[in-house]
Formats: C-alpha cells, sequence, structure tokens
C-alpha cells in the first residue's frame, strides 16, 4: 500500500475523482455492501475468483474469468477507479477488495475476513516477492523489516499491525466472519457455501458450486495468470510454503517474542510452538 501520505496528495490533487469514489460508495447501503479484508499473502486471489464466479453462476451473468485479478466483479476497495460493474442491480451483492488495515472508512459495513498462519504469509510474499524486487536473499532480515519500503514488503511488523487494526475494526462493524485460508483449503465446499450465504447469494447448486471451485484451482489460476500478464507476478502458488524450512532458530525467537508481545489477537493459532 501507498504511504498515507502520497494517497492523500492524491485526493487533494483530484478531488472530482473523490468525489465521484465517494458517491459510489454511498450508492448503497454500508450494511448491504461486503468488505473481503485479507491479510497478504492469505490466499486472496484464490477467494476472489471463486467468488467472481459466484456471483456469475449465481445471477447467470454474462461473464468469463479471464484474469486473476477481478476489476469489475470484485473490485479493489480504495482504488478510485474500480467499480462494481452490476451496482445498479442493487439484486446483486457488491464485494470490494481492500488489503488496508481498519479505518473510520469500514465503520458499519459486512466484514469478511480471510486470515492465515502469519508464518506462513511471511514465506508465501517472501517467494513471491523475492526474485523480482529484489529483496534480501536472506529470510532473516526480510522479516525484521531491514529492507527499504518496509510497509510495501510486508514484515513481520506490519502484518501484526494490520491483525491489531482489525482485531479492534471487526467490533465496530455491521456483521464479520472470519475464515482461515487453512480451513478453506481443507473442507473448501462447506466453507465456500458458508461465505456466499454470508454474502447473500443466491444458492448455487452443486454443480455451480463446484465449478467456482474448479475455477479457482492452482491449475486454472496459474494458466489465467500467464495467459494475461506481461510480467506474470506469480502470485499463484501450487505448494504449501513449509515455514519451518525457512525460519532458524533466531527467526523463531524472535517471532514469537513479538507476536507474544504486540499481537492483540491471535485470531486462533498457536504461536508458542512449531
Amino acid at each position: 500500500m501507498r504511504p498515507l501520505t502520497v494517497r492523500l496528495a492524491r485526493n487533494l490533487s483530484q478531488p472530482l475523482t473523490l468525489l465521484n469514489w465517494w458517491q459510489y460508495q454511498r450508492s448503497r447501503h454500508p450494511a448491504n455492501d461486503v468488505i473481503l479484508v485479507t491479510l497478504p499473502s492469505a490466499g486472496t486471489h484464490w477467494l476472489r475468483t471463486m467468488l467472481a464466479q459466484a456471483l456469475i453462476e449465481s445471477y447467470d451473468l454474462n461473464e468469463r474469468i479471464q484474469s486473476i485479478q477481478h476489476e469489475t466483479l470484485i473490485p479493489t476497495f480504495l482504488d478510485k477507479k474500480q467499480r462494481f460493474k452490476y451496482n445498479e442491480n442493487i439484486n446483486i451483492p457488491r464485494i470490494q477488495h481492500s488489503h488496508a488495515p481498519y479505518s473510520w472508512l469500514f465503520r458499519r459495513r459486512r466484514i469478511l475476513f480471510l486470515v492465515r498462519d502469519l508464518r506462513d504469509t511471511l514465506v508465501s510474499h517472501y517467494r513471491v516477492a523475492q526474485p523480482r524486487l529484489r529483496l534480501p536473499e536472506d529470510f532473516s532480515a526480510f522479516i525484521r523489516g531491514e529492507t527499504i519500503d518496509r510497509r510495501r514488503h510486508h514484515d513481520l511488523k506490519s502484518r501484526i499491525q494490520f491483525l491489531n487494526s482489525w482485531s479492534t475494526g471487526l467490533q465496530k462493524s455491521y456483521d464479520f466472519k472470519v475464515v482461515h485460508y487453512e480451513t478453506l483449503r481443507t473442507n473448501t465446499y462447506d466453507e465456500l457455501q458458508d461465505i456466499l450465504s454470508f454474502i447473500g447469494l443466491e444458492p448455487l447448486t452443486s454443480k455451480q458450486l463446484s465449478q467456482a471451485v474448479e475455477v479457482g484451482s492452482v491449475g486454472n489460476m496459474k494458466k489465467l495468470e500467464n495467459e494475461n500478464s506481461e510480467r506474470p507476478f506469480q502470485k499463484v502458488s501450487g505448494s504449501p510454503s513449509k515455514y519451518q524450512d525457512y525460519f532458524n532458530e533466531n527467526d523463531k525467537n524472535f517471532f514469537t517474542k513479538e507476536a507474544s508481545l504486540h499481537l492483540k489477537n491471535v485470531f486462533g493459532y498457536d504461536y508458542s510452538t512449531w
């Protein structure tokens, strides 16, 4: 995410764009708006893809998933230019995505909150970003934030800050549902059905639900990414992170201490054992 000062400067320099975005956000009652909030590297593209296909199946939309971005079906909340294509049809739930920490903009909205074991998210992000962003080859330096542009690189401190902000923020939402990546991975069909029910989509048949899961499969998402990007970022990984292979003993001690001292809500994870 861009620094706050940069975002404020852009908003002030483009007041009409900001006004149009604010009117668009207010075009629906916040309680009828769903924000998909995800911890970076927690399975964002996977869940967004399944949700996008579920929208298509549930409302028989004349759409086809051709990318892992989904700007018109599940736009990014704070992107001032992205819009939900079917916003005028209030019968279709509007789902927007955000990686942002909690702020007053999210108050009284329904929140779908996707989390994953912090250790896995660190390794997953590092594996994807290190070759392209030229992060230090030393994983230990990465998790400690010993890089330029720490917020962009999502080190341990910034992830703890993100979770802490939402630990409080969820209580200020109209309604919320916490989804664990690990449960979604092991019980995809049932979890996805529960998610769709929370969002308020029309019920899917078994065939439609299977189609949504298939579109979100690793093989299909890798194909979409490679076919629709000049420089694939390789966001889609078919193998688990195996964080034990990356954390040395000093890293484990550092992580355990930081989580114990600063993390307000572990969201069901046990960070005291490895």
